[in-house]
């Protein structure tokens, strides 16, 4: 359990207590008998009294291990020296409401300034203590490190967000992208490519060859892919042997077909496995906000059908066209239909010879299969 989170409680009993020892001048004094009265539970944490102007007074060997210095020349140093220069503005803000008298106890994580091998974050918890006449007299700091935490939590969102095979951003995060793409092109009336890549000859690999090459195969195609794309270009790993690219807005056809072409061109040679040689490409269909679509799944489901039209035809890439989806009903109708076809024996085969009218021999066989449509 979060120990900052029962401190508002616990700033709210002491804090007077506190306030008589610090106005009286006995600041060290009300920090031994604090670190006395809480014992255990605090011996892991920061305190720091300071001025309302950031400047530590006190600091505890806690503190001293936590930002790794020597607690014995932090007094009189400003406190957001311990903090990494970023995050130093925020602070300062939170010390001028304290100030102000505007609240009297806050929280937040700041990054400590460490050396590069060791980064950290401090959860610091800020009270404010007033003097007999109510005006805010000093602050103490409560200094929490969260370093693993944070870790541990950064990792169970990496885990949630990107795929575990390839490392690329997964499904929810590429949504989650796309949809703000989506949100700021609108305020700007800009436009946004989503270009969606199915790989060919993929199954054959994973079914003649088994999973691990498969798995060895996607690997080694994120990364060509990635290699090809600029920084501000997503890449994302949807499922399967599918991918998609976002491109930032304000790009349009041009971009798109000229990452498209990139893309077919690096997948031209082939991938080595295990000293074995393989060859497999990718057909990709082009979207592009708000021509093809003004949300996320509309925009999907268009370059899904525009893949699909690359691929049927073998021309590596096509763009999204309405008519595509105009073939979209009949054909799922089509392939309802033609289930139920096997299923309920409506297919018939046939054999026809095909016949030399010259010499009367039979050179072939021709099979056929007849539906015979209810």
């Amino acid at each position: 359990m979060r120990r900052w989170r029962p401190l508002r409680a616990w700033w709210a009993r002491w804090a007077c207590p506190l306030a008589i020892l610090i106005a009286s001048g006995t600041l060290v004094a009300a920090m031994t008998w604090g670190l006395t009265t809480f014992g255990p539970a605090f011996a892991a944490l920061g305190i720091i009294p300071s001025a309302l102007d950031g400047r530590l007074l006190y600091a505890n060997p806690a503190l001293g291990h936590i930002a790794q210095r020597d607690a014995h020349a932090l007094p009189g140093a400003p406190f957001g020296d311990l903090m990494h220069p970023d995050d130093r503005p925020h602070l300062q803000e939170h010390f001028a409401a304290l100030a102000r008298g505007v609240t009297d106890a806050m929280a937040l994580d700041l990054r400590l300034r460490r050396d590069a091998a060791t980064p950290g974050w401090a959860r610091v918890t800020l009270g404010l203590i007033r003097t007999s006449d109510g005006v805010p007299g000093f602050a103490v700091a409560i200094v929490e490190d969260v370093t693993e935490e944070r870790a541990h939590t950064a990792a169970l969102e990496h885990q949630a967000l990107y795929d575990p095979l390839t490392d690329l951003p997964n499904r929810v995060l590429f949504l989650d992208r796309l949809a703000h793409a989506i949100e700021s092109a609108r305020r700007d009336e800009l436009p946004v490519v989503l270009l969606l890549l199915d790989l060919d000859r993929f199954k054959e690999v994973n079914d003649t060859l088994g999973h691990h090459w498969g798995d060895s195969l996607l690997r080694k195609l994120a990364r060509r892919i990635r290699a090809e794309l600029r920084g501000s270009e997503t890449i994302a790993r949807l499922g399967g042997d599918e991918f998609a690219v976002l491109l930032p807005p304000g790009e349009g056809l041009p971009a798109a077909q000229s990452v498209a072409t990139r893309i077919l061109a690096a997948l031209e040679a082939p991938f080595e496995i295990d000293g074995r040689v393989l060859d497999v490409g990718c057909s990709i269909g082009i979207a592009l906000y708000p021509a093809s679509g003004r949300n996320a799944t509309t925009l999907l489901r268009r370059a899904d059908l525009a893949m699909y039209t690359a691929k049927h035809a073998k021309a590596g890439f096509a763009m999204f066209a309405p008519e595509q989806e105009h073939h979209t009903p009949h054909r799922l109708s089509f392939t309802s239909e033609l289930r139920h076809a096997i299923h309920s024996g409506q297919l018939r085969l046939h054999y026809q010879p095909v016949v030399d009218m010259a010499s009367g021999q039979v050179n072939h066989v021709e099979a056929l299969v007849r539906w015979e449509h209810p």
